[in-house]
């Protein structure tokens, strides 16, 4: 959405109000059908470091549906764009369960996406939540592929993946054995917040502009999420917070037990665990429960968030507010 002007003055601002460490970590998130030498080229210039490109489905009826036309070649370019603009760690999002999929057309993509070499592969399911977000009402419904499709293409894609080389970091990204988040998970030091999964143990996250979330110890707050009404309260001067959560220590310790086991796929056994709750998972083969500890099998890793959501005891089920796991 910004302009290479615009990117400019955001790092002036940044690094005014802030010092830099020298080996910082800058990145963005870019739509690769924007990606231009002369953006690539600022970018690089002003010291980014990662970039992180939305690839989703590379085949032609899936990308119509979607109403996101980028081919094959447009993703290899912006790629090349960054690599040549000294942007070396690039990321790439890829997802399944989109109008139109197949196995094929997931493992086709995933195999493309490899090919190009990224540090980072992101596999994520869609999820349709058209009473949330209004622009999907324009996907047909009809279209979308049933939950056993959406599981088949998620492991389709994961195959392929390590077949490429990619190791599994937790339960929907993958990266190069070298990648810093694929050594911390190899050490049992990998960690995760609210938005996914990371390779900083950081104390504070802070969010700056329209919707952006801000987490600390003692909770989360989150801006304005409309652009023009945060702008219209950063120039009058007023806070742009429209909503918090505090988290008492109680709070703290779920969420760092939840934390560890979807990082690590096991979790001491703690009294607060209600196995009942999890019976059914254990039934199935999904946890298995040994030696005062829970253990997440191979086979039940894809449904971890579900496990994370049984023994945190504050988790309810809203209907139309959380979309599906899988």
């Amino acid at each position: 959405m910004l302009s290479p002007d615009q990117f400019s003055d955001l790092m002036q601002e940044i690094r005014d109000a802030f010092p830099l460490a020298t080996d910082a970590e800058i990145a963005a998130e870019l739509d690769p059908r924007g990606v231009t030498r002369a953006l690539a080229t600022r970018l690089g210039e002003l010291g980014f470091n990662r970039a992180s490109l939305g690839v989703q489905d590379l085949s032609d009826e899936v990308q119509k549906l979607i109403h996101r036309i980028q081919p094959l070649s447009v993703v290899r370019q912006a790629v090349q764009n960054l690599r040549e603009a000294g942007i070396a760690a690039i990321n790439t999002d890829i997802m399944y369960g989109l109008p139109a999929q197949t196995v094929d057309r997931v493992e086709m993509t995933a195999h493309a996406v490899a090919e190009l070499s990224p540090d980072r592969i992101a596999v994520f399911g869609y999820a349709h939540v058209p009473w949330f977000k209004k622009h999907q009402k324009a996907i047909p419904e009809d279209r979308l592929p049933g939950a056993r499709e959406r599981f088949e293409q998620m492991l389709a894609a994961s195959s392929v993946l390590e077949s490429h080389g990619y190791q599994p970091v937790g339960f929907d990204h993958f990266a190069k054995p070298s990648d810093s988040m694929a050594v911390r998970t190899r050490e049992g030091r990998l960690c995760r917040n609210f938005q996914g999964y990371t390779d900083d143990d950081y104390d504070v996250l802070m969010g700056l502009g329209a919707s952006s979330i801000s987490e600390a110890p003692g909770g989360y707050l989150q801006n304005q999420p409309d652009p023009a009404r945060y702008a219209e309260t950063r120039e009058q001067g007023h806070s742009s917070f429209v909503r918090g959560l505090q988290r008492d220590a109680d709070d703290r310790r779920i969420a760092a037990r939840i934390e560890r086991l979807m990082c690590d796929f096991e979790l001491p056994l703690d009294p607060s665990i209600d196995l009942d709750a999890i019976a059914d998972m254990q039934a199935d083969g999904l946890v298995i429960v040994e030696d005062q500890r829970l253990l997440v099998p191979q086979q039940g890793r894809p449904y971890v968030r579900n496990l994370a959501a049984r023994i945190d005891p504050n988790f309810i089920v809203r209907e139309e507010q959380h979309s599906r796991a899988i």
